[in-house]
């Protein structure tokens, strides 16, 4: 599943949350429900180093999180 199909999984107040975060400039990310992944946006994987980056397209970035 692509990124699109992650952001379209998420609920209004998550997409909102990171509609924002890059209108901003912003680093962030949301959980994915029920699951140990995320979508995000202006992520940095050498700074985030608990996030897997899987896929990325642009500034938008999808991964699972490492424990």
């Amino acid at each position: 599943m692509g990124i699109k199909q992650q952001i379209e999984r998420l609920n209004l107040q998550e997409r909102r949350q990171l509609s924002h975060a890059f209108d901003c400039g912003v680093s962030q990310y949301v959980m994915l429900p029920d699951s140990r992944e995320f979508v995000g946006v202006h992520l940095n994987q050498q700074r985030n180093k608990h996030l897997k980056i899987e896929e990325q397209v642009g500034v938008w970035s999808y991964g699972r999180v490492i424990k």
